[in-house]
């Protein structure tokens, strides 16, 4: 029995004053799945082995020392607060959470550990990998295309609305009405069949939020040029091209930070291998499994 004991307690790990033992990395194993509620970013393994958990360990600690080193230790009243806050958005209190831990074979211990873990975490791939992980606009745009047919690019306008009674032009080419609302843009000078016309001025407007007619018409034609006549109800519209330029349009700001995040938490996996394989050196790790 005190045998037993013995081999339970085995070190088989340390970093730097830090240790794991047999037991600990065996209890760690077996609560793993039920981890990955709490920190999927952390337990995202499928199978999960005594040696992944001594990874885990080492890199846990190495994450650690280098959060105190620029500055953040996370204590446990900062861990009691946000425990707090998952409590209070999952509408639950402490009882609540207690069975809810207990029914998946986790102790408010491991719990609390591993929200300290999680805290530790985010903080290390804001402040130390973000940095190091360079994401260019040309990737977010190629990322965009393979899963989404909807244009990247849009045009803005500053446009003029002219617009008169469609009845009052009705036997006159469009082409004359162009060409004398170019005069009338030079000399002031309208012809006499124009002089009902009005005009109003729509600025900053996105070709989204325009209707199709109006779309199509304005999109055919370029700067300082006017648009063919649009015909809405009773009105005739020929709309002034002041400004046009390309934007991005508005499905794709809306998509670009979660299509960046996807990169980013692709591409940070070898940073992170990476910079933990060299971190390793500078601090005193022993493996006895």
């Amino acid at each position: 029995m005190q045998l037993s004991a013995k081999v339970l307690n085995k070190v088989i790990a340390n970093v730097e004053n830090e240790s794991l033992t047999l037991s600990e990395a065996k209890r760690a194993r077996s609560t793993y799945k039920n981890k990955k509620t709490i920190s999927p970013q952390i337990y995202n393994q499928d199978k999960i082995s005594l040696n992944m958990i001594i990874d885990l360990f080492i890199k846990r600690y190495i994450i650690r020392f280098k959060l105190k080193e620029i500055g953040y230790e996370i204590n446990d009243k900062q861990v009691e607060a946000q425990i707090k806050s998952t409590e209070s958005r999952l509408g639950l209190n402490r009882e609540d959470l207690l069975s809810f831990l207990k029914s998946n074979g986790l102790t408010f211990n491991e719990y609390f550990e591993t929200t300290r873990e999680s805290i530790e975490y985010n903080i290390f791939l804001g402040k130390v990998i973000k940095p190091l992980v360079k994401i260019t606009d040309q990737e977010i745009l190629n990322k965009y295309r393979t899963i989404s047919k909807k244009d990247s690019l849009t045009f803005k306008y500053d446009l003029v609305d002219f617009y008169i009674n469609k009845k009052s032009i009705s036997n006159i080419d469009q082409k004359i009405i162009i060409k004398d609302l170019n005069l009338f843009k030079k000399t002031g000078i309208l012809p006499g069949y124009l002089n009902n016309i009005e005009n109003n001025l729509i600025k900053n407007v996105s070709e989204e939020n325009l209707s199709s007619l109006i779309k199509n018409a304005v999109k055919k034609s370029s700067k300082n040029e006017f648009s063919k006549r649009v015909d809405i109800d009773d009105l005739s519209h020929f709309f002034f091209i002041k400004e046009k330029k390309l934007i991005e349009s508005e499905k794709y700001r809306r998509q670009k930070p979660a299509i960046s995040q996807k990169i980013f938490d692709k591409k940070s996996k070898n940073v992170i291998k990476t910079w933990i394989s060299q971190k390793k050196n500078r601090y005193y790790i022993s493996i006895n499994l």
